[in-house]
């Protein structure tokens, strides 16, 4: 696959990665197809903050290409929102529509593991998801 990577201040390049695979049976690969700069983005981008060489992006529409068997709430080909932070829909706060607030949640981005940067992540209902990302999922109509 091909993905947006951090070379070093103000060097963004694209570059070959491995191919994701939804290993868990919680996981699920989204291929990216709208992809946006973050406002976070610019500080390392500038050189104005430390950010690791590699890949980059936290912020993305894409369609689901795989979901392993406990993965609910989605399904291969739905289109997905991927916002900055994430969470998993059932704590007190997301079943109150406080999604930011989610106790399991946390934001997407560089200090993840993933190699495809895939977070399929949207309000109101969210489905958790790992591994490939550890970021949570609805279908959108």
């Amino acid at each position: 696959m091909r993905a947006a990577v951090f070379a070093g201040p103000r060097s963004i390049q694209v570059a070959d990665r491995p191919d994701p695979v939804a290993a868990a049976p919680t996981d699920a690969v989204v291929r990216v197809v709208l992809a946006c700069v973050c406002g976070s983005d610019l500080w390392y981008y500038r050189g104005e903050s430390p950010h690791a060489l590699g890949p980059i992006g936290h912020e993305f529409v894409g369609v689901v290409e795989q979901v392993g068997e406990r993965v609910r709430g989605i399904a291969e080909g739905n289109l997905v929102v991927a916002p900055f932070k994430y969470s998993d829909g059932t704590c007190a706060n997301c079943r109150a529509g406080w999604t930011s607030s989610c106790v399991a949640g946390g934001r997407s981005g560089p200090t993840d593991s993933t190699e495809a940067r895939g977070r399929p992540c949207a309000s109101p209902s969210p489905t958790p998801l790992s591994s490939v990302s550890p970021a949570l999922a609805t279908r959108t109509k």
